[in-house]
Order: structure tokens, then C-alpha cells, then sequence
């Protein structure tokens, strides 16, 4: 075989591999290009989803946060007003002394003090309020700033305070839920 026809096949040979090999990368480069492309659309989704659900969460923890602030408001509010309508209250019956109907509330807590601790039980009052009561079974002593009565059963065993500070301490309470009730419903 003449020199020429072997350099032609070596020329046809390389030029055939280099074809190949030129084919199989480019080949292997769209499918490394394919593989990336998806890789990124998948990485894309991906991020959209979580970023999706993170906005969700976040959204949802702010109004949950807010819901709670909100009901604290409304609770710090509500406790405010029923503070300001116990102190109302409990300044009238401090205040009750200079009332015109003090005569009769005292009059009542003794007819009160006889019928639970019978007719000859013993009553105490304060000076000032003694006037109040004709009785000779009435003691005068200084028994609380606001007035009121204390009763005691004539063999000292029962007692019965009705002194104006205990009626406010036994009437918050109980206030306190009617007026956080009442508040509720409106």
C-alpha cells in the first residue's frame, strides 16, 4: 500500500474519531445541560414551595401573636373598668356614713344581727353611729373607720360582723365575677 493511501486512511481514521468523540460530547453536553436545567427547576420549586410555606407560618404566627395581644388588651380593659366600678362602689360604702339612708342600713343589720343571733344578742357600734340604735343592749367602741355593726349571740359563741370594711371584703369577690360577666356579654 502506497504511502499516500495510508496517510489518507490514518487522516480518514482520525477524522471518523474525532467525529466521535466530537458526537459523544456534545451528547454528554446537552445532557449535562438537560440535568442542570432540571436540577435548577427543580431547586426553583423547591425554594418556592418552602418560601411559600415559610410566608404561610410567619403569616400565621404574626396573627396568632396579634390574636394574643389583642385578647390581653381586651382583658387588661375589661380588668381596668371592673377596677373602676369596685372602687366606685366600695368609695359609695365607705362613703355611706354621710348618707341620708345610713339610719336605715343600720337599723336593718341590727333587725338582721337579732333574727340570726337572737332578740338579745349584743351590739356594737361606733360611737357616732350609736345614736342610731335605741337599744340598751348596745356597746359603743371603735370597731371600724367606715361604720357598720359587729353582733354577737348573748353567750358569746356566734358573732356576726356587718362592719362596712367585711361587707366590702365578702361583696368583691362576688362583685367582681358579676361585673367581668356582665362585661363578657357585651
Amino acid at each position: 500500500m502506497p504511502l499516500d493511501n495510508i496517510l489518507q486512511s490514518i487522516e480518514q481514521n482520525r477524522s471518523e474519531e474525532i467525529r466521535k468523540i466530537a458526537e459523544r460530547f456534545q451528547s454528554q453536553k446537552e445532557q449535562m445541560e438537560k440535568e442542570t436545567e432540571r436540577k435548577i427547576r427543580d431547586t426553583e420549586e423547591y425554594w418556592k414551595r418552602r418560601i411559600s410555606e415559610e410566608s404561610r407560618s410567619l403569616e400565621k404566627r404574626e396573627l396568632s401573636n396579634a390574636e394574643i395581644e389583642a385578647r390581653r388588651l381586651i382583658w387588661e380593659k375589661r380588668s381596668s373598668v371592673v377596677e373602676e366600678r369596685l372602687k366606685d362602689a366600695f368609695d359609695f360604702l365607705r362613703d355611706l356614713r354621710s348618707t341620708s339612708s345610713y339610719r336605715k342600713i343600720i337599723q336593718s343589720m341590727v333587725e338582721t344581727a337579732r333574727k340570726t343571733l337572737g332578740e338579745d344578742c349584743h351590739i356594737i357600734l361606733r360611737p357616732n353611729d350609736a345614736k342610731l340604735v335605741k337599744d340598751a343592749s348596745v356597746e359603743e367602741r371603735e370597731i371600724d373607720p367606715y361604720g357598720g355593726i359587729v353582733a354577737v349571740s348573748s353567750d358569746g359563741t356566734r358573732e356576726m360582723d356587718l362592719t362596712i370594711t367585711t361587707l366590702i371584703k365578702e361583696l368583691r369577690e362576688k362583685l367582681s365575677l358579676q361585673l367581668y360577666e356582665k362585661i363578657g356579654e357585651d
